[in-house]
């Protein structure tokens, strides 16, 4: 395998960027309650299978959304539902904010994080919907009780060439601070298709009177190029200080297997331009990683983070700094399916104050945990298991996490699973104590 860096001495390579590779290590004991198993309610009504994280709010409330389940009897087996957690005192009380209904006007599927506003309204994306359409940019609003909530569409893809299957989160100015979203600045995202076919990056902006979309980069633009600019943009997007733009594709690149890239506005404001930062697989065995889809994280000193799907085996945890002559990656872990715990980090990374990074693997485990998926922290050098999904009698405490993790002020750690639970096969989701 070639090197990553051109360097006397490796070690002292790797210190100058500011990371270490991991060694496998096992953490002290961590705690997991599970908050609400879905499809505690006949036919899923409280919903089913979240694939997105959480966000919570300064009362600490948790808010997300299922992709299937809710009482509706569109969609096969539902279309999903935007839910409402709030701790009372030891226990947490779970509510439906908002069953989707494309028959209704609505979206379906909400596969994404949502984000809250200063005034405590929520704002998500839907993969499919109104009718047969492709997906929604909508905002919902609560009474001044809180005991009801109303949606608005903010914006309805109308497929190509304006972008569909809305499946990142939202990003804005300050939200990678933990800011609330101040309700009015521009909101940006991605679509996995659109635009030539191969997804856009697109801006949804108040401009006094109405939400206004407008696609501000479609990738692939040439078509049969191979797609060098990379292709199928799943990742969330970072927002940094300056106004850039960060986040990955799935495909396309190089190589074909995904890039990091960065889009920059121009003096103006007016234009955004494309560069990538790494296009992946460039060593024997795609250990440097391959087809990311979870989201960058960003530290205080502008070095990403973030997690590759596969292959090695399978898939990796990198670290992009940047340097006098361009960006430059370090392998921080490879996962093994046959050798240790977890493989698949489907979701990307959390960062606390100390550097330390957490995330969760989609499946494997430990020991006679083999398949549930399980939670891990990178501690400078170091590469611990935190929590092993499918730890209890018929995968009550949930199975295959792939969403990205939240962390509180106390450093808990909060998150879902996409299956399993106590009620069957809908999900759950957790706190992790340590």
């Amino acid at each position: 395998m070639k090197p990553l860096f051109s360097c006397p001495v490796a070690a002292a390579c790797l210190a100058m960027l500011g990371f270490a590779f991991a060694s496998v290590g096992t953490a002290d004991a961590w705690t997991l309650r599970t908050l609400h198993s879905f499809c505690a309610e006949a036919k899923c009504a409280d919903g089913a299978n979240p694939l997105a994280g959480l966000v919570r709010d300064s009362a600490g409330n948790l808010y997300g959304t299922t992709e299937t389940g809710g009482n509706t009897r569109d969609c096969n087996l539902g279309c999903g539902v935007a839910f409402e957690l709030s701790p009372t005192g030891q226990n947490w009380t779970y509510s439906v904010l908002h069953t989707f209904c494309p028959s209704c006007g609505d979206g379906a599927f909400p596969l994404a994080a949502l984000i809250v506003d200063v005034n405590g309204n929520l704002y998500g994306t839907t993969a499919a919907g109104p009718g047969n359409g492709c997906g929604t940019v909508f905002r919902l609003s609560p009474n001044a009780g809180r005991t009801k909530w109303k949606e608005k569409i903010l914006h309805a893809f109308s497929c190509d060439p304006f972008g569909d299957q809305a499946t990142s989160a939202l990003t804005y100015q300050g939200k990678d601070s933990g800011l609330p979203y101040d309700g009015t600045s521009p909101l940006y995202g991605t679509t996995v298709s659109g635009g030539t076919g191969a997804g856009t990056v697109y801006q949804i902006a108040w401009n006094g009177t109405r939400w206004k979309h407008r696609v501000i980069y479609a990738f692939c633009p040439n078509g049969g190029d191979g797609c060098t600019d990379g292709k199928f943009p799943g990742s969330d997007l970072i927002l940094d200080s300056s106004g850039n733009l960060f986040g990955m594709t799935a495909f396309g690149g190089s190589t074909g297997n995904g890039v990091v890239y960065e889009l920059k506005p121009n003096a103006s404001g007016t234009k955004l331009r494309e560069s990538i930062l790494y296009n992946f697989c460039q060593l024997e065995n795609c250990n440097d990683g391959a087809a990311p889809a979870g989201a960058l994280v960003m530290d205080a000193a502008g070095h990403l983070f973030g997690t590759s799907n596969g292959p090695g085996d399978i898939g990796n945890i990198f670290g992009l700094a940047h340097r006098r002559h361009g960006w430059k990656e370090t392998v921080l872990h490879i996962f093994n399916q046959g050798k240790e715990c977890g493989y698949n980090p489907e979701a990307g990374l959390v960062l606390d104050a100390a550097g330390n990074l957490y995330g969760t693997a989609s499946a494997g485990g430990c020991g006679q945990f083999g398949f549930g998926g399980t939670i891990f922290e990178q501690s400078g050098s170091t590469f611990s298991t935190l929590y092993n999904f499918c730890s209890l009698d018929h995968c009550a405490d949930g199975n295959g996490p792939q969403a990205p993790l939240i962390r509180d002020a106390a450093g808990n750690l909060y998150g879902t699973t996409v299956s399993f639970g106590a009620n069957g096969n809908g999900g759950t989701v957790f706190e992790l104590l340590p």
